[in-house]
């Protein structure tokens, strides 16, 4: 019986040794951003707020293109990363510019803040 726990308790041990962690931060580089990112939840000030449902896509050439679906606008620009500081600017008559602080970067999430003048921290959350 002794034999068969232990045999089990290894077994149980290799088995998670060899899985992957998806939720492992990855260096927040141009390179792991590249991609499209759906929004996944938001908040602000720490409050939930209604599910937008934006998406973000950045290519290795420094543009950036943002959906917001529930305005049915759809809008592209460039970015800059510095460090875990991202910056996106948008022309629409004029130029806008997000200034977001990437928080974590995981093969599958993205998770940003940026101050919204004011009514305070808006927190983001995008999946891949």
């Amino acid at each position: 019986m002794k034999t068969k726990l232990l045999a089990l308790l290894f077994l149980a041990v290799s088995l998670n040794s060899c899985t992957t962690d998806d939720s492992e931060n990855l260096p927040i580089t141009e390179a792991n951003l590249v991609g499209s990112w759906s929004l996944e939840s938001h908040t602000m000030n720490g409050k939930p707020m209604n599910n937008f449902k934006d998406r973000f896509t950045f290519t290795a050439d420094h543009k950036v293109t943002l959906i917001e679906a529930n305005y049915q606008s759809k809008c592209s620009g460039t970015y800059t990363l510095t460090g875990a500081d991202l910056k996106c600017v948008f022309t629409i008559g004029e130029k806008f510019t997000y200034r977001l602080h990437i928080k974590s970067l995981t093969p599958d999430r993205l998770n940003w803040e940026t101050k919204v003048a004011g009514e305070g921290m808006l927190n983001e959350i995008y999946r891949k």
